[in-house]
């Protein structure tokens, strides 16, 4: 009995050791620093008093009321359709004729 309770400490000390072993990985990153630039922010609208304020952060400037939003700023998206109209034909001709004046 006890010869079979020390082979199954044994294994069970052996099973938790390899589990351990695997379990800790060194998390060094391969890059050091910063990844990505990031933009410089621009200077803050300085608010003079008024009701409207033509530089809002918010919305990068005027935006009329009834005008979709549409792309003017460094990092707006932009969505470029084209469009692509192909004809073509199997059919060819060829004129040759000869005259013999001397």
């Amino acid at each position: 009995m006890q010869k079979n309770a020390a082979h199954t400490y044994a294994i069970s000390s052996l099973l938790v050791l390899s589990l351990t072993g695997c379990a800790w990985i060194p998390s060094t990153p391969l890059v050091q620093g910063a990844t990505s630039a990031q933009p410089v922010p621009g200077p803050t609208p300085v608010a003079n008093g008024s009701i409207f304020q033509s530089a809002q952060p918010i919305n990068y400037g005027y935006q009329p009321l009834f005008e979709d939003r549409r792309p003017r700023n460094i990092g707006d998206t932009l969505t470029i359709v084209l469009q692509e109209n192909v004809s073509a034909s199997k059919s060819s001709s060829a004129n040759a004729s000869r005259d013999g004046k001397n």
